[in-house]
């Protein structure tokens, strides 16, 4: 998801760039000086909205380095996602990856608002509508209304006779292990 917002852009001020500068430390290998005060005031707000708002930020391995490295609190590949959007305990979950990785995050953790890019909500016609019905699935297309739009309502978690049938167990070689930032 492209980071855009409904209005001006942020600004990149002294106090950001303070805040921000152990994060530039890890990604100055990949994001040159001349970009980071483009992405620092996002990365800013998104750090500082999350801790507001009891959300955590999920990244696919192939997200952009200010994401990857700036706000994402678990990075990992598709499998090592979903093993850990099931253990979130946060209120929110801000999925940063394919499409499919959002409508998982949820099934295995009902009971907490799960966020898509605006474009990706004709990926949910896969889902039964008797499961889609009481997920809280929201799109977004502005970055700035992420956390906003996360609080607008909370869901019932599914009953025992709608929930999915649990995974069977691995029985494969372990996963990789998923980064905690």
């Amino acid at each position: 998801m492209e980071l855009q917002t409904s209005s001006t852009p942020l600004a990149f001020t002294p106090a950001i760039a303070a805040s921000t500068a152990a994060l530039y430390d890890r990604v100055r290998g990949v994001i040159p000086e001349v970009e980071w005060p483009v992405h620092a005031p996002y990365v800013e707000a998104i750090n500082r909205l999350k801790a507001e708002r009891n959300a955590v930020v999920l990244a696919h391995n192939y997200q952009t380095p200010e994401i990857f490295h700036g706000v994402a609190d678990i990075v990992g590949d598709s499998l090592v996602l979903a093993r850990e959007a099931a253990k979130v305990q946060a209120d929110v979950i801000v999925m940063c990856g394919v499409h499919f990785m959002a409508e998982t995050a949820k099934l295995l953790n009902p009971g907490k608002t799960v966020l898509i890019p605006e474009e990706n909500v004709k990926d949910l016609a896969e889902i039964p509508d008797n499961i889609k019905n009481r997920l809280d699935i929201q799109p977004v297309k502005w970055i700035d209304s992420v956390f906003d739009l996360a609080l607008e309502r909370k869901t019932e978690p599914l009953s025992d006779d709608e929930a999915p049938p649990a995974p069977p167990p691995v029985t494969e070689a372990p996963a990789p292990a998923a980064v905690k930032h």
